[in-house]
């Protein structure tokens, strides 16, 4: 079974354009939220997660993965540093895995987890150029603005996890850098109230809205894994990870660490996640994929890419098939493997 790839019709080239321009904005349901205060905030996130949070600071953040004591995967999520405590951001329905994974570990520290993802509205602005696109959209700003360590512009140009407090349309929008590669991409968060504005402010300044579909290509070119669909309970951290950041081998000891320890000491994974390039024709997740007739992997999120005009893919792959290029073959056609994110110029 495959995904038909959509025509060239007029919207089609609209989103193009917005790619090539850096103006794409889409909305995205769902996404977890949790804001983790107490003294005990950093002690007990740093003993718990996979990522060092003992540098960061205030408008600072990273990936980071809550692991059992197996070192299979529990949770992905985004950690972001506030003045005071610390806000989790994670893909859509990982409330409950997550607050059930972190009230069980709790025991005497002071600590509160507070699930606001129902409070709040999430958007992505992505695109060839969009840091310096954004720059111009937010345009110049109050100094009442700041409400963060960093200053509001500037993490436009910042590393992947930056992010800062800005008053837009009259209302406060969280914004944060995704990640950083071919394409900019960032995400806008703010109060449900104050979403339309938000959306009507950007668009009277230019921003193109594009349908989810786009933003889920651009997703896998950066090779951003989703928990539920390219990452499962049966994964290990390391089989997944999509940043060094995200599970450190120097930290002291936290959940998981020990199987992560004996896997960055021997250096044999099995699998692990990658890219695929794709003609015309998209393979619906969960297609295998053959190399010299025998399955070496399958796919766990396809979208057809508008800007690049063929259908990219993430996939679960065994070891015989991690060389870029290697040609693997599904039902209906061919993937070539790519490393992520994906780096070359088309």
């Amino acid at each position: 079974m495959s995904i038909p790839s959509p025509s060239c019709d007029r919207d089609s080239q609209a989103h193009v354009a917005a790619v090539a321009e850096g103006r794409c904005l889409v909305e995205l349901s769902s996404q977890t939220e949790i804001t983790v205060g107490g003294r005990d905030a950093q002690e007990f996130l740093q003993r718990l997660c996979a990522a060092d949070l003992r540098p960061l600071k205030p408008g600072e953040g990273l990936p980071a993965f809550f692991l059992d004591a197996r070192g299979r995967a529990v949770a992905l999520v985004d950690i972001y540093r506030l003045s005071e405590g610390f806000e989790i951001a994670s893909a859509p329905g990982q409330s409950e895995a997550v607050l059930d994974h972190l009230e069980r570990y709790r025991i005497r520290e002071k600590v509160t987890f507070e699930d606001v993802s129902e409070r709040r509205r999430h958007f992505r602005f992505f695109g060839r150029g969009a840091a310096e696109r954004l720059r111009a959209l937010l345009g110049p700003l109050p100094d009442k603005a700041a409400r963060s360590h960093t200053e509001p512009l500037d993490i436009i140009a910042s590393r992947s996890g930056d992010h800062a407090v800005l008053c837009v349309a009259d209302g406060p929008i969280t914004l944060r850098c995704i990640r950083r590669g071919r394409l900019d991409a960032f995400a806008l968060v703010c109060d449900s109230e104050d979403a339309d504005n938000l959306r009507r402010h950007l668009a009277g300044q230019g921003a193109v809205t594009v349908p989810p579909p786009v933003w889920e290509a651009v997703r896998i070119e950066l090779g951003l894994p989703e928990f539920g669909r390219d990452i499962s309970p049966d994964c290990l951290g390391p089989e997944v990870s999509p940043d060094p950041r995200a599970i450190s081998t120097t930290k002291g000891c936290y959940l998981g660490q020990e199987t992560v320890a004996r896997l960055d000491a021997h250096g044999h994974l099995n699998r692990k996640l990658g890219g695929l390039r794709l003609g015309s024709a998209v393979p619906a997740e969960g297609t295998e994929l053959l190399l010299r007739a025998k399955p070496v992997g399958r796919i766990t999120s396809a979208a057809y890419s508008p800007h690049r005009r063929e259908g990219l893919a993430l996939a679960m792959l065994r070891r015989e098939a991690w060389e870029p290029g290697t040609v693997l073959t599904w039902q209906n056609g061919e993937a070539v493997v790519t490393d992520l994110p994906f780096t070359d110029t088309r």
